[in-house]
C-alpha cells in the first residue's frame, strides 16, 4: 500500500500542476517571463535529496550483507577451532551445519511471509552450552577465542535480522515528495502559454520522480529485501 501510494503520487501531482497551470493561462494571472534554466535549482535540490536517501536505502542490503559474512567468518573460526581439538563428540560442525539450514529457511519464511522473528536459536544456545563449560577446553585461551566468534555469530545474526526490520524514515519521503511537486511546479514555469510542451516536460519528470520514490521504498517491503541477501555464504561452511 505504502509502495503504490508512493508511485501515483507525483503521477497524480503532475496531473494537477498541469491542470492548474491551464487554468491559468486562460485567466488573469497567467505567468510569462520564466528562463528555462530556473527549475534546475530546484532539480538540484531534488536530485540531491533522491541520491541521499536511496543510499541509505542501499546502505541498509549492504549492511544486511556484510552481517551475513561477519556470520559466515564465525562460523568457520568455530569449526576450525573445533576441527584443531580434535573434538567431535562437541558436534560443533553439527550444530553450524543446523544452524545455516534454520537461517536459510528463516530467510526464506522473510521472503515469502514478510514476518521478521529476532529470537535467539536453539543451535547458538547449545553453542554457547558448550563454550563455558571448562570441561570441554584444555586451554584458556583456545576457550576465550571460541566464545568471541560465538558472539561475534549471536550479533551479527541479530544485525541482520534488525537491518531486515528497519524502514527508512517517513520525513525522508515527505521532504523528496516536497522537492518533487515543486521541480514539478518550476517545469511548468518555464512553459507559459505552451500547453503541450507544459504537459509532455512535467510529466516526463512526473514518470521519473514516480521510478525514483518506487525505487526508494521498494526495499521497504521485507520480501523484497530479504531476496537480495547473499546467504550463499552459509553454503560453503565444512
Amino acid at each position: 500500500m505504502e509502495q503504490a501510494i508512493a508511485v501515483l503520487f507525483p503521477l497524480l501531482s503532475g496531473a494537477l500542476v498541469v491542470y492548474g497551470f491551464n487554468r491559468l493561462d486562460s485567466s488573469v494571472y497567467q505567468v510569462k517571463g520564466v528562463v528555462g534554466p530556473y527549475f534546475a535549482a530546484l532539480a538540484l535540490l531534488f536530485g540531491l535529496f533522491a541520491s541521499l536517501t536511496a543510499g541509505d536505502v542501499w546502505q541498509r542490503v549492504s549492511k544486511a550483507n556484510a552481517q551475513i559474512t561477519s556470520e559466515a567468518n564465525a562460523m568457520r573460526t568455530l569449526l576450525r577451532i573445533s576441527q584443531a581439538m580434535d573434538r567431535s563428540d562437541l558436534r560443533v560442525g553439527d550444530l553450524l551445519h543446523a544452524y545455516t539450514d534454520r537461517e536459510n529457511a528463516t530467510e526464506k519464511t522473510i521472503e515469502n511471509t514478510g514476518r521478521v522473528d529476532i529470537q535467539s536459536t536453539s543451535e547458538i544456545e547449545a553453542l554457547f552450552k558448550t563454550a563455558i563449560d571448562p570441561a570441554n577446553f584444555s586451554n584458556n585461551v583456545v576457550q576465550a577465542e571460541f566464545l568471541k566468534a560465538l558472539v561475534q555469530l549471536r550479533s551479527a545474526r541479530f544485525e541482520r535480522l534488525e537491518a531486515n526490520k528497519a524502514h527508512l524514515a517517513m520525513y525522508k519521503l515527505v521532504v523528496l515528495g516536497f522537492f518533487g511537486v515543486l521541480t514539478q511546479i518550476a517545469i511548468a514555469l518555464c512553459h507559459p502559454a505552451n500547453y503541450r510542451a507544459l504537459l509532455c516536460s512535467v510529466m516526463l519528470f512526473s514518470i521519473a520522480f514516480s521510478c525514483t520514490m518506487g525505487f526508494v521504498t521498494m526495499f521497504e517491503n521485507n520480501e523484497i529485501f530479504s531476496s537480495l541477501l547473499n546467504l550463499n555464504q552459509f553454503e560453503d561452511i565444512n
